[in-house]
């Protein structure tokens, strides 16, 4: 009874949130102190800097950041209000922070970088996958090569000996490995290897437009009241193709697919084609218009024959 309290705790807070939630476990955590929650909008890498220590090089922290569902809705909210994660649920009563809006929470790429840029180091960060966070979370040591290792085995041994030093590992899950979330996340907390845990989710593409859009339009309108007179339309054009270049830097295009061509372009290619076809055909049947090839100055008698 008590977990199913927990686990719908646990799925109302989730589902209540309005953009990307982020949950925070900490080892070195005291009991004594409530959970801390915040609904202020806050940006990737302040959670990020908070979450490192100087004092603890040897400390990993694990990142966990959980795909979008089908058609770009939010993952983690769905998954936690449908009960599928009840391991994580059973540890809700030990969540240092709970973030209700995390912003830049894009793409694991993204979040690599801002884990580089706090720790000052590009070997102490890593993206994997859950094969290779269970190995570095229950302390496996790396493979013995053989005798002759070739390029792949080199690679691959050096890879895990570069995990096993990491001080930051970011594993993004698809929404539909719930099962393989839920015990990954419960091992995290419960390892004495790992120092700090994060699960997080990605915001759903309807929020992340929205607030494009909004930046936008607030840009603008901040530049309308800087500038007096009336401004060109070339120049707001540009400056709107400028805003929208710089926001798609920041967005999450993973499931984004280019095709070859436009539908104009492909009618285009068809009709000159079919005009190309069209042409040679018209210029070879006038070619094979043939006359008479003999002229006589005197014409054959015309009438009666005697």
């Amino acid at each position: 009874m008590r977990v199913q309290a927990i686990t719908l705790l646990f799925a109302t807070l989730v589902v209540s949130s309005t953009a990307a939630p982020a949950f925070i476990w900490k080892n070195d955590r005291d009991e004594s102190f409530p959970t801390k929650y915040s609904s202020e909008p806050v940006h990737a890498s302040t959670v990020i800097s908070s979450l490192l220590s100087p004092s603890s090089d040897a400390a990993l922290d694990v990142f966990f950041l959980v795909g979008r569902k089908s058609k770009g809705k939010e993952g983690l909210g769905h998954l936690a209000s449908t009960g599928a994660l009840p391991s994580i649920a059973s540890h809700y009563d030990h969540v240092d922070t709970v973030y209700h809006n995390v912003d830049y929470l894009s793409s694991p790429a993204l979040v690599v970088s801002m884990y580089e840029e706090a720790l000052g180091d590009s070997d102490a960060v890593f993206e994997v996958d859950l094969i290779e966070l269970n190995r570095r979370v229950t302390g496996q040591p790396p493979r013995a090569l053989p005798a002759q290792p070739t390029a792949p085995q080199l690679k691959r041994h050096e890879r895990t000996r570069g995990i096993n030093k990491a001080r930051a590992l970011v594993v993004k899950v698809a929404h539909k490995d719930s099962a393989a979330l839920d015990a990954a996340v419960a091992n995290a907390i419960a390892s004495d290897l790992v120092r700090t845990v994060v699960l997080a989710g990605h915001r759903s593409v309807t929020e992340v437009r929205m607030e494009r859009e909004m930046k936008n339009s607030r840009s603008r309108n901040s530049r309308k009241k800087m500038t007096p007179g009336r401004r060109r339309l070339e120049d707001e054009q540009a400056d709107d193709a400028a805003n929208d270049d710089a926001n798609n830097n920041n967005a999450d295009f993973s499931g984004v697919y280019y095709v070859n061509m436009t539908p104009n372009i492909f009618s285009g290619i068809l009709f000159m084609l079919m005009f190309v076809v069209t042409t040679i055909i018209g210029l070879n049947s006038l070619n094979a218009i043939e006359g008479q090839d003999y002229y006589v100055t005197k014409y054959p008698t015309i009438g009666r024959e005697a």
